[in-house]
């Protein structure tokens, strides 16, 4: 049976790129979702930018429970502040209500691309009080 809709009131909206850099952001949520293309389920994590001309923009972000992708979620955790990396050197259980509202520094690259359009990818976060001046070290990458 055919769905009817009413688009005659809808406005077509677009995504403007936030500025490729640094950014201050808190973690707004973040929930396990999946499985993805790996198969394994994965960590979904909206960040909001916190101050600038991006401020209250959301970005997202997703680390694979894939085991040769672990690397990029446990960066994360150590990062936020939620574990260290003695902690994290054996199985634990994540509760992702643990990230909520923890602050950090978000890097952005602008991408584009014709099958998706325009998005912002994180390419790494930092620790909350990480410099935001392109030229500091990022203390380590994403690595993509």
């Amino acid at each position: 049976m055919p769905i009817k809709l009413d688009f005659s009131k809808t406005q077509d909206q677009t995504f403007d790129l936030i500025e490729a850099g640094r950014y201050p952001a808190k973690v707004d949520t973040a929930e396990e979702k999946g499985p993805g293309a790996s198969g394994f389920n994965y960590l979904s994590v909206k960040f909001k930018i916190q101050d600038g001309p991006a401020a209250n923009r959301n970005v997202w972000a997703n680390y694979s429970f894939s085991p040769q992708s672990l690397w990029s979620l446990k960066q994360l955790l150590i990062r936020l502040g939620t574990h260290t990396a003695e902690a994290l050197a054996k199985k634990i259980d994540l509760d992702p209500r643990e990230l909520i509202g923890k602050d950090c520094v978000l890097v952005l690259s602008g991408k584009a691309s014709d099958a998706e359009g325009n998005f912002n990818e994180v390419t790494d976060v930092l620790e909350a009080g990480a410099s935001l001046e392109e030229g500091a070290s990022a203390g380590g990458s994403r690595g993509w």
